[in-house]
């Protein structure tokens, strides 16, 4: 095309060329408004995710600030108690007294209410000892105590065992308004020191008791009885005879089955429909086993502690039981206690005062409970039914409440007890926590 071709086709377009370029200029527009449109959005996008991150971020931090705040003792207490609004008094008592035990061990009943047992102790002279039934021995010196052990059953929801050192249990029983007790029924089931008891809490039809004998005795408790009927309200179900040291611990898992722990450094599994030997004796600890305790919600998951320092976890399910082993604590152990319904968390107690808490999902504990005006070795721990409070007791006449969540001591309950509390535990509906002590008194807290 020649020059002058060129020319005149320009010339041509020359009337168009201003909206041309005005076109070109508004689609760079549209293109731009497009682009910051975009750019906008993900700018938003991203804002969105940032204030996420960092309100999880928060509550993380919060999370681990309420474990690791460090308060003294004094504002802990407060701070604590406002908090939980922790408000327990003692508002009933029975007393253990040395007696003459019944011939053939036979078992010694109430009548159809239940003697109710003393709740003043101190007025207690010349009355009949609040350990028997009507009148038949006299009072003696107090005798230890080492445990009880509520009905976890709802059926039997106020109902509870305690054994002492003389080989008894006594099954004992709240009234309507839960501020007084019945005794319903007594007997004397070893001629050697008890230290333990259970009751099987699925049916709260079964309860167990062993001791310094190396034996467990099983009994079946609340039975049913026919109008016009006489019935044994205790009734010998089976002895258990396999360990070689003393019983320090006893779990039902179901009606049929039983775990126990022995000073012969043992853990065995028992089937009471084949009593005459255990099922499977564990030999996985290297010295005394002083504690078990099984999951309430899952009878196959166990913990147990020992005189070794190691804490272990077991289900009995698996082919190698022991599941998981806590690393060496710095002393004996001497409680182990699982959450309510928390199959993963424990609290362990130890004969240097720790208390440790620990989620089987982690490695090393998630709380550390410590009070550094008291040195003095755990005998027992308890949860309280929100599992917010755990309620722990020393060779003292003391009981200390922890708030979990802030790793606090939230205060500290001094009652009448004039020896060591020898174990604690809680009550079927919570409202209550029970002590037992070495100077045969059982105090209940509310």
């Amino acid at each position: 095309m020649s020059d002058e071709e060129d020319q005149d086709q320009a010339r041509d377009f020359e009337p168009y060329q201003e909206e041309i370029e005005k076109g070109i200029d508004d689609d760079d527009d549209e293109d731009e408004e497009v682009e910051v449109e975009e750019a906008d959005t993900q700018q938003d996008m991203n804002r969105d995710e940032i204030q996420d991150l960092q309100e999880k971020l928060k509550e993380l931090e919060e999370k681990i600030a309420s474990f690791k705040e460090d308060h003294t003792m004094k504002s802990s207490k407060s701070q604590t108690q406002k908090n939980l609004n922790v408000k327990l008094s003692c508002f009933h008592k029975i007393e253990f007294c040395a007696s003459n035990k019944p011939i053939n061990n036979e078992e010694i009943r109430g009548d159809e209410e239940g003697e109710e047992d003393k709740e003043e102790v101190k007025k207690v002279k010349k009355d009949k000892s609040a350990s028997t039934l009507n009148g038949k021995e006299e009072k003696g010196p107090p005798v230890s105590v080492p445990c009880i052990s509520f009905n976890m059953c709802d059926e039997f929801e106020n109902q509870f065992c305690i054994i002492d050192e003389q080989g008894k249990v006594a099954i004992h029983e709240f009234n309507k308004n839960k501020k007084k007790t019945k005794l319903k029924a007594e007997k004397y089931v070893s001629n050697a020191i008890l230290e333990c008891c259970t009751i099987e809490q699925r049916e709260g039809k079964m309860i167990a008791a062993g001791g310094v004998d190396t034996k467990i005795y099983v009994q079946s408790i609340n039975p049913e009885v026919k109008r016009g009927e006489k019935s044994t309200y205790m009734k010998d179900v089976v002895d258990l005879a396999g360990h070689s040291g003393g019983i320090t611990g006893i779990s039902f898992l179901d009606p049929q089955y039983l775990v126990s722990s022995s000073d012969d450094s043992t853990i065995m599994l028992w089937d009471l429909e084949r009593s005459d030997r255990y099922l499977v004796k564990y030999n996985d600890h290297q010295a005394q086993v002083t504690c078990l305790d099984t999951f309430n919600l899952d009878g196959n998951i166990i913990v147990s502690g020992s005189t070794d320092t190691f804490v272990r976890l077991w289900d009995i399910r698996m082919k190698s039981p022991c599941i998981r082993i806590f690393k060496k604590h710095g002393s004996s152990v001497n409680a182990v206690k699982f959450m309510f319904d928390q199959g993963n968390t424990v609290a362990v107690g130890c004969e240097d005062s720790s208390i440790l808490i620990y989620d089987f999902r982690a490695l090393s504990p998630i709380a550390n409970l410590s009070d550094d005006s008291s040195y003095e070795s755990i005998t027992s721990l308890t949860f309280s039914r929100s599992n917010r409070m755990l309620f722990s007791s020393t060779k003292t006449t003391s009981i200390r409440v922890w708030d979990v969540m802030k790793e606090d001591l939230a205060m500290v309950i001094d009652g009448d007890h004039k020896d060591s509390i020898k174990s604690l535990a809680t009550s079927c509906d919570g409202a209550t926590i029970a002590s037992t002590s070495k100077d045969g008194i059982v105090q209940f807290w509310g």
